[in-house]
């Protein structure tokens, strides 16, 4: 390992040892006080939490959510039962799946806050599946995110668009991130399938463009797009306006190759 990285790791153990300290210190009082407080004390800490840019975060996560998600593990081991705060911009879009019984397909990014959708759609009373290459991972860090009940997963094999399609018909709404790195590769190259997209070719389909963001006060803000299949050609056409929302809109700096013949993942 260069010697960088040994002190990259070195700088976010240090941090996350102090953040740790600040919850047992705090545990006495409420959950959200101690959050509040490791929270504020993360920030001061971000010259340390700063090596997560650099190495060690092959995804190019935004460092904030990367730390975030981290701050959540902690608190669980030590103080278990904080609800992470959420905020829907779009409630609009929510509401309308709620009453509609039109399929719909909700696609996001990989993030450390990806779960969360299946909390917001929980809580709206919103049956939905989700496409996930590790369910034992997303279910655990649903929890941490606020999710409840148990996730229903379908599973990423030759017959996942036929299993979509199945639910989709089903009357649940399905989501699934539908960027992808290389398996076991070093390389930073980050991928977009648009796979998922040619079920629009084949039903008339409600398409839902989602990203999370954290707040500064520590709050995890939704934003949704209802894509409009009328303005793209065919499936490449929609995961190019995809990653265009993501960059002009949410500021994403990541770069995706968009792809047509990969597997989900």
């Amino acid at each position: 390992m260069p010697v960088s990285r040994v002190f990259d790791v070195l700088r976010v153990k240090l941090a996350l040892f102090i953040l740790q300290l600040s919850i047992f210190s705090n545990r006495a009082h409420d959950h959200d006080t101690v959050f509040r407080a490791a929270w504020a004390l993360s920030k001061r800490l971000g010259f340390l939490f700063n090596a997560f840019s650099s190495s060690g975060n092959p995804w190019g996560y935004e460092v904030r959510q990367v730390v975030y998600l981290r701050l959540l593990r902690l608190l669980h081991r030590q103080k278990p039962g904080y609800i992470p705060k959420v905020t829907v911009v779009n409630e609009d879009v929510f509401a309308h799946m709620a009453r509609s019984k039109s399929p719909t397909i909700i696609v996001t990014v990989h993030s450390p806050t990806d779960t969360v959708i299946s909390r917001i759609l929980e809580d709206r009373g919103i049956k939905s599946s989700l496409l996930a290459a590790n369910p034992q991972t997303v279910g655990e860090r649903a929890a941490l995110l606020g999710c409840r009940g148990q996730l229903d997963f379908i599973a990423q094999t030759e017959n996942t668009l036929l299993q979509i399609r199945r639910d989709l018909r089903r009357n649940r709404v399905v989501h699934l991130c539908i960027d992808f790195r290389e398996d076991n590769s070093a390389s930073p190259a980050l991928f977009m399938s648009s796979a998922v997209f040619r079920i629009s070719e084949l039903m008339t389909l409600n398409i839902v463009f989602l990203d999370t963001r954290i707040t500064a006060d520590g709050c995890i803000s939704v934003y949704t797009h209802v894509h409009d299949t009328a303005e793209t050609t065919g499936p490449d056409g929609i995961a190019s306006a995809f990653v265009h929302w993501l960059k002009t809109t949410h500021g994403h700096t990541r770069d995706w190759t968009i792809v047509s013949n990969n597997p989900l993942r």
